[in-house]
């Protein structure tokens, strides 16, 4: 990134009128984290090629660095028009949180997910994980536990995203279990883990039903604690262990 800069300075010098040569500039601040540096010089350019989605990309990182997260949106949304959905939906996301805008945050993540065509986009899964996280954000306990709900159903239907993403499946779970949940995807669990035998799968879904056993009977999961560190140490059998103290 620093030869990018040098480069792009260099050819500022010869080629003082040469856009490209400007956004090679801004585009290495913004790499090397001079988000004052790379601003104006995105501002002038978005101005200038409005069409660029690449342009208002940057842009936008280049706010969202500088801690004007408001002034973030229109260029995020701009490029949203011209890039792929998975490019925009998380600074779209973060920009609209970091401002305030919870209200037109859920919209716009309610949106997106009408918008995802095929049931196997993993799209479908981290927007159901996004609008989960804003629920909890704006105090809607109930509405984030039937999102949590359905992406564990969705990773249920999709074995090889769920192979991707057995850490996925644990956090999930455990904040459904700490939402009072837990009850609530005990079968789903025991079919996954009885598919997905001697798999990090089964390992995950163990996990999950013990942090739901253990919210039950206020208990260690000891047995089940051994059992997942498999004669070592294990960060399963430990967060069972800690989720026992701190539930008694």
């Amino acid at each position: 990134d620093r030869e990018l800069l040098a480069l792009a300075r260099a050819g500022r010098g010869e080629r003082p009128f040469d856009l490209q040569v400007q956004l090679g500039e801004a585009l290495a601040h913004n790499f090397l984290g001079d988000f004052a540096a790379a601003r104006p010089l995105l501002q002038s350019l978005h101005e200038r090629l409005p069409d660029q989605p690449i342009v208002a990309y940057h842009l936008g990182w280049a706010c969202l660095g500088t801690g004007d997260a408001a002034a973030a949106i229109a260029p995020f949304d701009d490029a949203a028009v011209r890039l792929p959905m998975p490019w925009t939906v998380v600074p779209r996301a973060i920009a609209r949180f970091a401002a305030g805008r919870m209200d037109e945050l859920g919209t716009l993540l309610d949106t997106l997910q009408d918008e995802v065509r095929s049931d196997a986009d993993p799209l479908v899964h981290e927007l159901l994980r996004m609008r989960a996280a804003h629920a909890l954000l704006v105090g809607r306990g109930d509405e984030a536990r039937d999102r949590i709900e359905r992406d564990l159903t969705w990773l249920a239907r999709h074995p090889e995203q769920l192979e991707r993403r057995t850490g996925e499946l644990a956090e999930a779970a455990a904040v459904l279990v700490r939402l009072g949940g837990g009850d609530r995807i005990t079968t789903t669990l025991a079919e996954l883990q009885k598919s997905n035998a001697s798999t990090a799968v089964a390992d995950a879904c163990a996990f999950a039903a013990g942090l739901a056993t253990i919210a039950r009977t206020r208990e260690r999961a000891e047995d089940l604690e051994v059992r997942l560190a498999r004669g070592g140490q294990s960060a399963w059998g430990a967060l069972l262990a800690a989720f026992a103290f701190e539930v008694r």
